[in-house]
């Protein structure tokens, strides 16, 4: 099984330190950051119009808690969005290179 690890951030400079600091750690075996991206939503009452840049990372179920805990002390948001997928199936030869660079 592996996840799939979402969250948002305000610039490319945030996702890449979130990126590199997980990896570093061997948290996760990869980052996807996505270009700018349009974000509606209600923050304090008022309604938002932000962009931000979308981050996609993967990581196995024994390291999913430590990510989270980890990419909340390290984000900008006060609070961030983290949400993470199951994966239904996973290439194997992915999973193998992922698990070994996690090591």
């Amino acid at each position: 099984m592996f996840y799939l690890v979402y969250t948002t951030v305000p610039d490319e400079k945030s996702g890449e330190k979130i990126a590199k600091h997980l990896l570093n750690n061997k948290l996760i075996a990869c980052a996807n950051l996505t270009p700018a991206s349009k974000s509606f939503y209600v923050w304090e009452g008022n309604l938002k119009n932000e962009t931000e840049h979308l981050l996609f990372l993967k990581t196995t179920p024994d390291k999913m808690k430590t990510v989270e805990e980890e990419i909340s002390k390290v984000h900008p948001y006060e609070c961030p969005c983290i949400l993470s997928w199951k994966s239904i199936q996973v290439h194997p030869p992915f999973l193998e290179w992922a698990i070994q660079s996690m090591a």
